[in-house]
């Protein structure tokens, strides 16, 4: 062992020796202020001692043990760094002299782990992040960031990130972001832009979610109008790929403020997500959900377009190839528009293929589920599900016809099929991210006979196909969850506050038409008998699962604690969403309270 270590000795000796070879440092930013991030950040690109802070050494990693809140531009990052959050903001205050909260030179590479970068305020793009360089985010949230434009700025871009560069992100939220702008003339992005032909944006188990998007009188001249693109994602220019796996892109939203009612009147696409470029342009879109964004003209309702509620796809002009789009197990439902398709939008050349896919509860003008011009390809015939009987064909499709492997659940499809018995709303329902549930009986279940998109988990990570065996669930949810059982939310526990036990047992009752609780020693087996009251000792209460069964799903309810010492308090909220096979453990933190639960309605 001793000749052993004097070789590794040896060894490293050897290793500082070689040029080029550097060990990485570790820069604290402590909460006593003497090594701030700026300073950090400026050792580890120089590998100079700055302020407070360490030299850096190589690739270098700095670690925060405070909230940054900043009150100047941080030094933009030209090296190899990594930031270690641990949970702990990087805030823009808001301030328009900070510009974009950390900005990625093209030769700097910056990975982000557990960190919240928020209120940043750009008068160009990026509000939160921008990036020339290398950017990845790991269990990170960019949120509550701001592009709008000055006198003077023609286009704003990339409320939440702005990537020029190669960019990745996993387990990370890009929420509430917005671009805004009076008189520009492009508005783009309120969540994430990817513009780059270096590499393929990657984004896995995130969200992307609440982003906005909005114009007031935006023109190019006075015969062209403006221009506002995706509220949620834009890819585009030529070479720009984004990969979007086991994601969730919700609730974002374009809108076009201009008051003009004729000449210059705006342009609005792509609500969720956009992909404009040529053939080197591409979104692969997989085991993902696209629900409840929305495109919206001014209140005199004039615009040129409003297109593509949940997916747009374009190509540049008239002369470039096509722009392409692939959308394999995923989800679109819920999306609004003003014009040609609320769902998914094909124009200009473009070109989209959907296998195994969702298109249903989306509602336009023209071509409600599904638009495509004459000029743009779409491949179905893919074991898909389209549409419900609340609408026809001709109402639910332009341009495009449900091929043979395909279930057209309209009124006059092949299985005509309402909404209710197909998906259930946008829930938790177990993994990183929403997802919409399929209902029991719902013409998507196994659909697929071999599982030809070769899938073997679904959004949740769940696996694919549910039972071995059986096909394969068209859309992003694989299994369907019954009406019967829901979660008893870990979020209600919360409410629990200390009181001087007075008892050996803690009581949950109910009372709510068609819900009942039950306990069960196990997590996967459902209750054997259900009551609207259950008793729980502290004596057995780790042997035992909370369940909560619902055959008549409210809409809201309350929840109202009443504690021994005589005090209560309430929570008011909204079943999110039914879910099979979710429990909750009794554990001692419930009897830090005595006295009853109660659910009654709101």
């Amino acid at each position: 062992m001793k000749r052993q270590l004097e070789y590794f000795s040896i060894l490293i000796g050897l290793l500082v020796l070689v040029p080029g070879w550097t060990q990485a440092a570790e820069i604290a930013v402590d909460a006593d202020g003497m090594c701030t991030l700026a300073d950090a950040i400026t050792a580890a690109n120089t590998d100079t001692a700055t302020g407070g802070c360490s030299a850096g050494s190589g690739n270098d990693t700095i670690t925060l043990e405070t909230d940054v809140i900043l009150d100047a531009e941080l030094p933009e990052i030209t090296s190899i760094i990594t930031i270690e959050g641990q949970g702990y903001p990087i805030d823009g205050n808001k301030d328009s002299t900070v510009g974009s909260v950390l900005r990625i030179d093209v030769n700097g590479s910056l990975t982000m782990n557990k960190i919240l970068v928020t209120g940043g305020n750009s008068s160009i793009g990026g509000g939160g992040i921008y990036n020339e360089g290398a950017l990845a985010l790991i269990d990170s949230m960019v949120n509550g960031n701001s592009v709008s434009c000055k006198d003077g700025t023609l286009s704003v871009f990339g409320g939440g990130i702005y990537s020029a560069g190669s960019l990745r992100m996993t387990d990370s939220m890009v929420n509430s972001n917005s671009v805004s702008c009076n008189d520009g003339e492009s508005v783009v992005g309120g969540g994430i832009v990817n513009s780059s032909n270096i590499a393929a944006a990657l984004i896995s188990n995130s969200t992307i979610s609440g982003n906005s998007l909005s114009c007031n009188n935006c023109s190019i001249d006075d015969l062209v109008g403006g221009v506002l693109l995706g509220g949620g994602i834009v890819n585009g220019g030529a070479g720009s790929t984004l990969i979007l796996n086991n994601s969730t892109v919700s609730n974002n939203s374009v809108l076009s403020e201009s008051e003009q009612t004729s000449g210059s009147l705006p342009v609005v696409y792509g609500g969720g997500v956009i992909n404009l470029g040529d053939s080197t342009t591409s979104i692969n879109i997989t085991n993902s959900t696209i629900s409840g964004n929305s495109l919206a003209c001014n209140k005199y309702s004039v615009c040129v377009f409003v297109n593509g509620g949940g997916i747009a796809n374009w190509k540049a002009s008239s002369v470039t190839p096509d722009a392409t789009t692939s959308l394999i197990n995923s989800t679109i439902t819920e999306n609004s528009a003003i014009g040609f398709s609320r769902g998914v939008e094909n124009n200009s050349g473009g070109t989209i293929t959907l296998m195994g896919s969702i298109v249903s509860d989306n509602t336009a003008s023209t071509g409600n589920e599904i638009y495509n011009d004459a000029n743009s390809s779409i491949i179905v015939d893919s074991f898909n599900l389209f549409g419900h009987s609340g609408e026809s064909n001709s109402e639910a499709f332009y341009g495009v016809e449900p091929g043979n492997s395909d279930v057209a659940a309209t009124s006059d499809g092949t299985n005509p099929t309402v909404l209710s018995d197909i998906l259930h709303p946008l829930a938790d329902n177990g993994g990183p991210t929403m997802t919409h549930a399929l209902v029991p009986g719902s013409p998507a279940i196994d659909l697929d006979p071999t599982c030809s998109t070769g899938l073997t988990t679904d959004q949740r990570g769940e696996p694919r196909p549910e039972t071995a065996g059986t096909g394969c669930d068209a859309g992003s949810f694989e299994g369907s969850v019954s009406k019967s059982i829901a979660f008893l939310s870990a979020i209600n526990m919360l409410l629990l506050k200390s009181s001087p036990a007075c008892e050996d047992r803690f009581t949950i009752s109910v009372s709510l038409p068609g819900v009942q609780f039950g306990v069960s020693p196990s997590d996967s087996s459902p209750p054997s008998s259900w009551d609207d009251e259950i008793t729980v000792t502290r004596s057995n209460h780790l042997d035992y699962w909370i369940w909560l069964k619902v055959t008549e799903a409210p809409s809201d309810f309350r929840v109202r604690n009443i504690y021994c010492d005589g005090t209560s308090n309430e929570y008011s909220g909204i079943f999110g969403g039914i879910v099979e096979a979710k429990y909750l453990q009794m554990t001692e933190q419930i009897f830090s309270v005595c006295g009853t639960r109660t659910y009654i309605p709101r």
